[in-house]
């Protein structure tokens, strides 16, 4: 149900435009259904829209990565956080994902 949110939201012509929080649902929802290639699309996509992620996001975006097993995806969230994100710093929430 939030990919389909965040799809009408992201409609021509939608009232309301989708916010981090929205985003963030979307991808705990793909993380949740070890979606994690559209759970880090949605990322990129978020990004695009000129939103800034937020802990959730890249929380949300490591446990898609622990879900898949995938040590190389979670390497990939932690250095995008520390290159491309100056004030969400890797903290217990990442590390606990």
């Amino acid at each position: 149900k939030a990919l389909a949110l965040l799809s009408v939201m992201k409609a021509d012509g939608s009232k309301i435009k989708p916010n981090v929080i929205t985003y963030n649902a979307a991808i705990r929802a793909c993380a949740e259904a070890f979606d994690m290639d559209q759970a880090f699309a949605l990322f990129e996509d978020l990004k695009e829209q000129g939103l800034e992620p937020s802990v959730v996001t890249y929380g949300s975006l490591m446990t898609a990565c622990e879900r898949m097993g995938d040590l190389d995806a979670a390497s990939k969230v932690i250095r995008t956080m520390r290159e491309e994100n100056g004030h969400v710093k890797p903290n217990e929430v990442i590390f606990g994902a």
